[in-house]
């Protein structure tokens, strides 16, 4: 990804095993496209499960 990316604006750094935890929070519409389909299916699958 980090080599498809153009913006000057964007930096990607990379993660080390003591990288601090972060909250992640996601929205979509209904009629997302395809590829957002994979993007959400991939981040609920590393969300933890709510008891």
């Amino acid at each position: 990804m980090a080599h498809n990316a153009t913006d000057p604006h964007v930096v990607f750094v990379p993660l080390t095993d003591d990288a601090p935890d972060v909250d992640l929070r996601a929205a979509w519409r209904r009629d997302a496209s395809p590829a957002l389909d994979v993007v959400r299916d991939e981040l609920l699958a590393l969300a933890p499960r709510a008891p």
